[in-house]
């Protein structure tokens, strides 16, 4: 049987503790150093050229909201205004599965047009009738009253702080003939939530119990070493 000294227990002890004091999956998985602390939102009024582009001069994560105005990640019905409206003469899709076969709208020279299909012996012919650009942005805005409270509050009253994340930003919303998108001033986005953190700071609960760990380390060392 192979004994075990004292001072072999006391070093191990302090591997055991500096193990869990520098472990990433402690300090990450069991404190959540990654998750929202909080949510600055603010609100932009989204204008139009007189091409009938958007134009948002603003600059998140380092991408222009321009001709993508609320499109970023996900395949949403904010998307469906960049992609077939606003993208050059792109289109509102009737078809979902098939997004370039029909169209309830087109973006031609400035102007939006309804699309009406007449069916004849050798297809389809397709007429277009102007319409206003309220109409077609309808089919993929979502009216302000509609949308939640926080968004409602940050379009309304201005720049807004939480501690939960608002569930339709980067959606196109609509109020009174004016177009809006709610977003993040900074932030990072995982999976399909996002949350903003100042570029270049950190929290001072994170940098407070870092240190605390390793001024726990160094102290349990300090303790071992002392008692030899």
């Amino acid at each position: 049987m192979v004994s075990v000294s004292a001072k072999q227990q006391r070093y191990a002890v302090v591997g055991l503790a500096l193990l869990l004091v520098f472990n990433p999956f402690y300090l990450d998985g069991v404190l959540h150093f990654d998750d929202p602390n909080r949510y600055e939102y603010h609100a932009a009024a989204v204008e139009f050229r007189d091409d009938g582009t958007p134009d948002l001069p603003l600059d998140l994560y380092g991408r222009s909201l321009d001709d993508e105005m609320a499109c970023f990640l996900t395949e949403d019905r904010g998307c469906a205004l960049e992609q077939h409206v606003l993208d050059h003469g792109g289109s509102i899709p009737t078809d979902e599965d098939r997004p370039y076969a029909t169209y309830d709208y087109v973006y031609v020279d400035g102007a939006f047009y309804s699309v009406e299909y007449t069916g004849t012996d050798d297809g389809a012919r397709m007429h277009l009738n102007e319409t206003t650009r309220e109409t077609a942005l309808g089919v993929v805005s979502e009216p302000l009253a509609f949308a939640s409270d926080g968004a409602q509050e940050v379009v309304r009253d201005g720049p807004v702080t939480r501690r939960t994340a608002i569930p339709d930003a980067y959606q196109l919303l609509v109020d009174d003939g004016n177009y809006y998108v709610v977003y993040a001033e900074e932030g990072r986005f995982y999976g399909e939530d996002s949350f903003e953190r100042r570029r270049g700071t950190g929290t001072a609960i994170e940098t407070a119990i870092s240190a605390v760990g390793v001024l726990v380390g160094l102290g349990l060392w300090t303790v071992v070493t002392g008692r030899r």
